[in-house]
């Protein structure tokens, strides 16, 4: 028998693809092949560059978990998958989807598999009185009563396909290790979920959650919500879990949770106003608004000279057709408004540099493990997280706490100040990010896969086609960073 580790995309778009072994069996001229998933994913450029093909193991290094799948290669090695007996052959579906579950370390996962249980559970029990059931016996009609089920409990179409995906997997699974013969009966069941519009704040509702101030109600929650939406639409777990060593000198790096992909968001200028804010270093920032001077084509202060341009461009008649500029809405050809507010730019970035460089050396007095919203986390179980790894039950437990938490106070947020949807989520500030690159001439789809940490385009396809309006929307602009200004 020849053994082989092979790497290999599920898309050629793919950022990373998985680890897998090949077994291979030749006996009297019959070739037989067999492929097990490592579990385990990287980079096309980190498999060439860390395996050793003599030896089948990584050599050591500080970019992947080299010692946990060298192990997991040694064990697999001598692992015979053409003489493998399954012990018991007459499990029933969810004895069976328990003993799936106990092979999960990733507590993510083993969350999926109880709540799909559960329901699963509950239905058999309302509907048939009994506690479990035969594979066999779970069929076409079986699977639309537990459907309309579902339904009249309250569940959402996404929900229950959710649950009939994981339900397919068991099935799929006892079928490959010969624990039930047949076929799988939710193949040929499709739920269809219709495409809702996606849920984005407005401008003005932006500007309310900006003029929050530190000590009023939800000013943590806003800061959260808002920081999301600024760093192109950072995933709640992702923002959450940021730490002081993410903010570089230039930008903002981090392994996304989801993926385990590395990003590297850039410091906009709101960015750097919301962490100023939240160190208590805003005087530094109003005392070098106070401080730039602009050169041309008059001296003034930057404070004194944006209050004078905005001024005069709110005088302009609405009726009139106009240019968008660096977020302003200017007269055609008006070349004089141009250069005060390129010089206005120019200020802009200097004061965001100035900043930055305080942030940093602010951030260098402190403890770099520090969670950038401990005060809304409360806990030190992420200390030492690695993000490249799953989380610890500990780590789930209080995140899923602390993200249900957050959900229902964003909700009050909204309420409380009057935003034009009630019903906010996490998701908002990403979906409301990803209409403003919608709106943006010259964004390719690569572009929006990009800035928001897919892996592949096809995801990227799919998440942009259910529910968008694309129509043009109160978020018109050419870009995010200019989009909110302070008077």
């Amino acid at each position: 028998m020849k053994v082989s580790i092979v790497f290999s995309k599920k898309n050629k778009t793919d950022l990373k693809g998985y680890l897998f072994i090949t077994y291979v069996k030749r006996d009297r001229g019959i070739v037989e092949k067999k492929k097990v998933s490592l579990d385990y994913s990287l980079s096309k450029d980190d498999f060439d560059k860390y395996f050793n093909k003599i030896f089948n193991q990584f050599i050591p290094n500080r970019k992947i978990d080299f010692k946990n799948i060298n192990d997991k290669i040694k064990e697999k090695m001598d692992f015979n998958p053409f003489i493998l007996k399954v012990d018991k052959v007459n499990y029933k579906f969810l004895e069976y989807m328990q003993t799936r579950k106990k092979l999960k370390n990733n507590y993510s996962t083993i969350n999926t598999y109880d709540s799909s249980s559960n329901m699963f559970k509950k239905f058999i029990y309302d509907k048939h009185k009994i506690t479990d059931i035969d594979f066999h016996y779970i069929d076409g009609d079986f699977i639309i009563e537990m459907e309309n089920y579902f339904i009249n409990e309250g569940l959402q179409f996404s929900t229950i396909r959710f649950y009939f995906n994981n339900y397919s997997t068991i099935f799929n699974n006892a079928l490959k290790n010969s624990v039930y013969s047949g076929i799988n009966p939710f193949n040929n069941h499709k739920i269809k979920v219709s495409a809702k519009p996606k849920k984005l704040l407005s401008e003005n509702d932006i500007v309310k959650l900006l003029d929050i101030k530190k000590g009023d109600l939800y000013y943590m929650e806003s800061r959260m919500f808002l920081f999301s939406l600024f760093a192109n639409g950072l995933r709640c777990s992702d923002m959450m879990l940021l730490v002081y060593e993410n903010f570089k000198n230039e930008y903002i790096e981090y392994y996304q949770i989801k993926t385990k992909i590395p990003m590297v968001v850039n410091y906009s200028d709101k960015i750097v106003y919301i962490l100023m804010e939240m160190f208590d270093l805003l005087d530094d920032y109003k005392k070098l608004e106070d401080e730039m001077m602009i050169h041309k084509p008059v001296i003034l202060p930057y404070k004194i000279a944006k209050r004078r341009l905005i001024g005069t461009l709110k005088d302009n008649r609405v009726d009139e057709d106009y240019d968008f500029y660096f977020g302003y809405n200017i007269k055609p050809n008006d070349r004089e408004t141009k250069i005060i507010i390129d010089e206005l730019v120019k200020v802009e970035k200097n004061i965001n540099l100035h900043c930055k460089n305080k942030i940093s050396n602010y951030l260098k007095k402190k403890d770099k493990k520090t969670l950038l919203f401990k005060d809304f986390v409360k806990s030190e179980c992420f200390k030492d997280f690695d993000k490249t790894k799953p989380m610890n039950e500990e780590q789930f437990k209080t995140y899923k706490s602390r993200y249900t938490s957050y959900n229902a106070k964003l909700k009050r947020m909204s309420k409380h100040y009057k935003l034009s949807i009630e019903d906010i989520t996490t998701h908002v500030s990403r979906f409301t990010f990803t209409n403003v690159l919608l709106e943006i001439n010259g964004i390719n789809l690569n572009d929006i896969r990009i800035a928001l940490g897919h892996t592949n385009l096809a995801t990227t396809q799919k998440y942009i086609q259910t529910g968008f309006d694309f129509k043009k929307s109160d978020l018109v602009n050419s870009e995010i960073n200019y989009k909110y200004r302070r008077d």
